[in-house]
């Protein structure tokens, strides 16, 4: 049970997120949906919690949650039903610190993601580039337009996604970016696109790099909360930003409670990516066949995930064993 002073601080922590995004009239709690400006990328957005000396961020962050995907009616006293909520609510840490150790037996896993069925009708958009067409315009097959791949399927393989272990404690250390600044994660605007469209970075500093002249990008970076959940994720800012001018800006990342991040630009409604930012290194973007491989993995039972951002997360229970490899292939289909 929650002591009385930590239930008071997540009373106030949660009120004013709610006060803030104007979720709160009256004594009534209503349910919005709010969508990414971009119209493309719909879900619920909040910027919270806010810190406070008292409550448990974990604890105001869940209870933000459960509040805003009550859609079905209303509360007819809200402070009951946060009070309620509060109580009911455990005390839980969202992973681990991870160590890193010497990997003497190291096992590895590897596998290929592959698309069955008809792609949907969404899979590939065109939007229109009204903005600096200058640089941005160079696609000579498509004059005028944005092709953004939202599902890259190619002989079956899909690309774009990501395997990663769940929860793992201990391993390897992270390799070093290849292409970063003084060993800091990049992400670079080129061309009016993120590159890569899809990367694994270390949480901490992150070098954003406007490499186009006379053009004024705005990052946007969400931490995506509840991706494995049948519903639409919860979009937590991490930073949004404008870099008018080229050159290099380092930003901290700092997930609360999600690896999985997405990233758009606000001043070009073309421009997208994703991210993962795991605690530990055992995480991949898959090749461009749909192939991946994660080694040096200390020997034990794991759960195995896929995510693609637009057809979820898939999973299975492996068993690596030490100097042996395990293979485990994911199939994905289109959402019914």
């Amino acid at each position: 049970m929650l002591e009385l002073e930590v239930v008071s601080a997540c009373f106030v922590t949660v009120f004013s997120v709610f006060r803030e995004i104007g979720m709160l009239l009256g004594s009534d709690l209503v349910f919005r949906e709010h969508v990414a400006s971009s119209g493309k990328e719909p879900g619920i957005h909040v910027k919270g919690p806010p810190e406070h000396t008292n409550c448990k961020p974990d604890i105001a962050a869940d209870l933000i949650e459960e509040m805003l995907l009550m859609r079905a009616g209303k509360f007819r006293n809200t402070l009951t039903a946060v009070a309620a909520l509060l109580l009911a609510l455990p005390i839980v840490s969202h992973g681990a610190t991870y160590k890193v150790v010497e990997v003497a037996d190291g096992g590895s896993v590897k596998g290929k993601l592959s698309f069955e069925g008809a792609l949907p009708a969404d899979a590939i958009e065109k939007i229109g580039i009204t903005k600096n067409p200058e640089v941005c315009d160079k696609d000579p097959n498509n004059p005028g337009y944005r092709e953004v791949i939202w599902i890259d399927v190619d002989k079956g393989a899909l690309r774009g996604a990501f395997v990663y272990l769940d929860k793992v404690k201990k391993g390897k250390k992270w390799a070093p970016p290849t292409d970063g600044k003084d060993g800091d994660f990049l992400v670079n605007q080129e061309g009016c696109r993120f590159r890569p469209w899809a990367q694994v970075v270390k949480p901490g500093n992150l070098v954003i790099r406007n490499s186009d002249k006379g053009v004024l990008h705005n990052i946007n970076t969400r931490e995506l909360i509840g991706v494995e959940k049948k519903r639409k994720p919860i979009k937590r800012t991490m930073f949004n930003f404008g870099q008018p001018d080229p050159g290099d800006i380092e930003q901290e990342l700092k997930p609360r409670r999600s690896a999985h991040i997405s990233v758009n630009c606000e001043a070009h409604n073309f421009m997208f990516a994703y991210m993962m930012a795991p605690k530990h290194p055992y995480a991949v973007v898959v090749k461009e066949d749909g192939s991946y491989s994660i080694d040096n993995i200390p020997p034990g039972k794991y759960t195995l995930k896929a995510w693609h951002p637009r057809l979820g997360v898939k999973k299975a229970k492996i068993t690596v064993p030490a100097k042996g490899s395990v293979e485990n292939n994911f199939v994905f289909s289109a959402k019914k």
